[in-house]
C-alpha cells in the first residue's frame, strides 16, 4: 500500500501538466474492460499482467488520458479500474474524475447515495475483490483530479466539459460542471 500512498502525495501536487503528448485521450470506459484492451493494442501499447499487477508500455512513450466514467454498465467495472489504476501509478495515463466513479466513490465513503442497476453491480464485481483492493480503488477515486491542463494550456481536459474561465480553479460549482457539463 506505501507505493499507492506516496503516489497519492504526488498526483496531489498539481492540475497544470508539463507533459507535451503525444496522448491518446479515451473517454466513457463504462466497465468494458475487453474493449479497452483491444484498442489499447490497437494503438500501439503492449499489455502484460503478473500477479494481479497490469503493466502497459508503447514504443513511443505515449500516454494516455481516460476521461472519467470507468465503471459501471458493464460486468468487468472491477477489471477496468484494475488496468487504469495501474496505468495512472506507473505514470502511463492520467485520469479525471467521471459522474460514475464519483458517486462510486461516494458510496463507497458510505455517503448517502442513490444506487442504480449499473451501480449495484459495479459493487458486486468490487465485493468479489479483496478488501485490500477495495481500498486501493477508494484511495484511486479520491485522488482523481475535476481537470487536468497539458501542454503549457493548449490542453484541457474534464469528463463532460470545462468553462474557459473554469480553467485552473475549484468549486463546488466547478466540480458539478467537470461532471455533468
Amino acid at each position: 500500500m506505501l507505493y499507492e500512498e506516496i503516489f497519492a502525495l504526488v498526483f496531489k501536487m498539481s492540475f497544470i501538466r508539463k507533459e507535451k503528448g503525444p496522448f491518446d485521450i479515451i473517454g466513457d470506459i463504462h466497465g468494458c474492460f475487453f474493449e479497452l484492451e483491444i484498442l489499447l493494442k490497437r494503438i500501439g501499447y503492449t499489455l502484460s499482467k503478473k500477479e494481479e499487477k497490469f503493466f502497459v508500455t508503447h514504443p513511443d512513450i505515449r500516454q494516455v488520458i481516460f476521461l472519467g466514467d470507468l465503471v459501471d454498465r458493464s460486468p468487468r467495472s472491477a477489471e477496468a479500474l484494475k488496468l487504469v489504476k495501474d496505468m495512472v501509478y506507473s505514470g502511463i495515463a492520467f485520469c479525471v474524475n467521471g459522474n460514475h466513479d464519483d458517486k462510486l466513490k461516494r458510496k463507497l465513503m458510505e455517503r448517502n447515495v442513490k444506487t442504480n442497476q449499473d451501480l449495484e453491480e459495479t459493487l458486486e464485481q468490487l465485493n468479489q475483490e479483496t478488501d485490500g483492493f477495495r481500498e486501493t480503488v477508494l484511495l484511486f477515486l479520491k485522488e482523481l483530479r475535476d481537470d487536468y491542463i497539458f501542454d503549457d494550456g493548449k490542453l484541457v481536459v474534464s469528463h463532460a466539459g470545462l468553462k474557459e474561465e473554469y480553467f485552473g480553479k475549484s468549486s463546488k460549482r466547478i466540480h458539478a460542471f467537470c461532471l455533468y457539463g
